[in-house]
């Protein structure tokens, strides 16, 4: 299972404001990889890319948290 963080915002000024359009930041916990977005097209790319699988895995620690 992955686990991931996703944080939206509205832009306060200029046209993407008038046009509802979002911004945002995506984080894969596990790897701490991030990538900002402007529009869904590129959080979904980030998600297909996997390119955290390609990084070593974080263990899972006795007190259950992740460790490295």
């Amino acid at each position: 299972m992955h686990a991931f963080v996703v944080r939206l915002w509205s832009p306060s000024t200029g046209p993407e404001q008038e046009l509802g359009e979002l911004r945002g930041v995506v984080e894969h916990l596990g790897s701490g990889q991030t990538a900002a977005f402007k529009d869904d097209a590129e959080l979904l790319s980030f998600l297909h890319g996997r390119s955290w699988e390609r990084e070593p895995r974080a263990q899972v620690g006795e007190t259950g948290g992740a460790v490295r």
